[in-house]
């Protein structure tokens, strides 16, 4: 079952994990085929390991750098302070090994997750750049692509 919020209580990390989940909900049983896809979020816990007959998606943010922008105390509401926040979004696809065409549904769905972070506007504040994907050696039950994209944003403080 798909978490119905973002695992998240910043408004800005709950708009990367929506801009993600919005993109491969909409296209993942096109893909994949209805019911056979899961998507899973860095600091939930899940019951159960994916089912190995079908494909998945695990997706996790890293701030890589938080930088003071405004010398003001006034950026935001009064007696706050901007700050500039850098990370990465990753996306990690996974379909089943031993489904003769996991690779290339794989590949089809981090490409829908590297579309999703190609956007020339920012959504919700947060602006995305060098979104890219790379398809990685085979694990032991699944075929594995990785979308990553760069994020920044603003947070008042």
């Amino acid at each position: 079952a798909q978490p119905v919020a973002a695992p998240s209580s910043s408004p800005n990390l709950a708009s990367i994990y929506k801009q993600i989940t919005d993109a491969l909900t909409a296209s993942a049983d096109s893909i994949v085929g209805s019911g056979n896809f899961e998507l899973r979020y860095q600091g939930l816990v899940y019951d159960k390991e994916p089912d190995r007959n079908k494909y998945w998606a695990y997706v996790s943010t890293a701030t890589v750098d938080t930088e003071q922008s405004t010398l003001s105390t006034s950026a935001g509401a009064e007696g706050q302070r901007r700050f500039t926040v850098s990370g990465i979004v990753m996306v990690q696809v996974f379909g089943p090994r031993n489904d003769p065409t996991a690779y290339y549904k794989v590949g089809d769905l981090a490409r829908v997750a590297q579309r999703a972070y190609r956007v020339y506007r920012p959504v919700d504040n947060v602006w995305y750049k060098s979104a890219k994907v790379e398809p990685k050696v085979d694990l032991e039950n699944w075929k594995y692509w990785v979308t990553s994209a760069r994020f920044t944003y603003d947070e008042f403080v």
